[in-house]
């Protein structure tokens, strides 16, 4: 069984576990799954987890990467590259902490706040070994909405991969949205393609090409999605997520002016 987790923040406003929460449940996979990256061997006794946090707020740095180290786990952190700047070391940790999550992307608040994590917190990041580093496009466009989606794939691998020196193999979808030509042009850069939607994979091969993750954010309890229920839920859904991914692929798109 594989599981990928979709997160995004912690003690935020929106999309959000409170820092107890995330600690308990990254606790709690810790010592009951077998925690793995895209590609790594799977194993055949017990739950294979894959977490992935979305955005790369400030947050995740903040309070994530700490349990991280405590913990020794690793994860994939899909980051939009357009909100990244340099440093932040003017700005005070609560500032950037505090801005609302629908605001982050807004022009010049990424700038001027640095919700996001920035490049110098990236390499931190990537250099502890802890991190792994996947592409959530350029500018987290919604792909089925914009005319540049080959640009957002491409240009984001490129600078990830050079600003952080780094290859990178892994996409994941903004709002977890795709059609074929997406999935088609997304797989002529990255190996393994996520969206939203869990259930289980079987395989990184996913549900035709696109791993599908569980949401993990909003938890009022950290065992939750990894109790028996929802596991014998997850191998169920199987056809579930195969007919999601049918009709996903077949989703025109719908260009805005």
């Amino acid at each position: 069984m594989l599981l990928p987790i979709m997160y995004h923040h912690v003690n935020a406003d929106k999309f959000s576990n409170t820092k107890e929460m995330i600690a308990e449940h990254l606790q709690f996979i810790h010592s009951n799954c077998n925690v793995v990256l895209p590609g790594d061997p799977l194993s055949a006794t017990q739950i294979n987890v894959c977490l992935v946090f979305d955005d790369a707020g400030f947050d995740f740095f903040f309070y994530v990467f700490p349990l991280l180290k405590q913990l020794t786990l690793k994860v994939l952190l899909a980051v939009p590259t357009k909100y990244i700047v340099e440093s932040a070391s003017h700005i005070p940790d609560d500032r950037r902490l505090h801005v609302p999550v629908l605001q982050h992307m807004h022009d010049h608040i990424y700038s001027s706040e640095v919700p996001f994590c920035t490049w110098e917190e990236l390499r931190i990041l990537v250099q502890s070994g802890l991190v792994h580093i996947a592409s959530h496009s350029h500018s987290h466009s919604n792909l089925i909405y914009t005319k540049d989606f080959e640009y957002e794939a491409e240009h984001s691998k490129v600078v990830l991969e050079n600003k952080l020196e780094i290859s990178v193999n892994s996409f994941v979808f903004p709002y977890g949205d795709f059609n074929n030509a997406v999935v088609t042009t997304a797989n002529k850069f990255y190996t393994y393609l996520f969206s939203a939607g869990g259930g289980d994979n079987t395989s990184w091969a996913g549900i035709d090409g696109v791993l599908f993750r569980l949401y993990g954010d909003d938890m009022r309890d950290a065992t939750a999605l990894l109790n028996d229920s929802h596991i014998l839920k997850y191998k169920l859904l199987f056809p579930k997520l195969k007919l999601k991914k049918w009709l996903k692929d077949r989703q025109r798109f719908i260009f805005q002016s």
